[in-house]
């Protein structure tokens, strides 16, 4: 699987077999999210197709690859909460995959509040911190995870802000 951010380009490499004169190709795949034009992938919209290169010498020859075109990434997420109940972040399609690292603002900082991170499919694939700390905005610089797609974090009340930054 090849990934492509929205606003970038990818270059198509491709072997065909058998090895003769006639090295033309087609190419199959979804023109509402990718554009190619010499060999140049343009990503158009998130989302994922199959790139289906063939011979046109030889129908049975044919390599696929799955492009995916994901978001621009941001270098830090902010959510605001209202702080009176638990509260729960979830990173779906529009989330860059990468390491961040997690700070909190807390509306009462002599009060202890936890953090929980979960990873999708992962069995005990949980991690948390606890906040003690008395200051208005909290920052763990120890802490950080590498969160994809499906992942989320879990406060208890009293956080208001979270900033997850890559």
């Amino acid at each position: 699987k090849k990934s492509i951010q929205l606003n970038d380009t990818a270059t198509i490499s491709y072997k065909i077999t058998p090895n003769v004169s006639n090295k033309e190709v087609t190419m199959t795949y979804d023109s509402s999210i990718i554009s190619i034009e010499n060999n140049i992938i343009k990503p158009l919209k998130i989302g994922e197709t199959d790139l289906c290169i063939t011979s046109v010498y030889d129908k049975n020859t044919s390599i696929c690859e799955k492009i995916e075109v994901t978001p621009i990434c941001q270098n830090s997420y902010t959510f605001n909460f209202d702080g009176s109940k638990k509260e729960q972040i979830y990173a779906g399609i529009d989330f860059c995959p990468g390491t961040y690292r997690v700070y909190a603002q807390v509306l009462n900082p002599q009060n202890i509040y936890y953090i929980h991170y979960r990873q999708p499919n992962i069995s005990g694939g949980s991690a948390s911190i606890t906040i003690a700390k008395f200051s208005d905005f909290l920052s763990d610089e120890g802490n950080q995870w590498s969160m994809n797609k499906g992942s989320y974090i879990e406060t208890n009340p009293g956080i208001t802000q979270i900033t997850i930054v890559k």
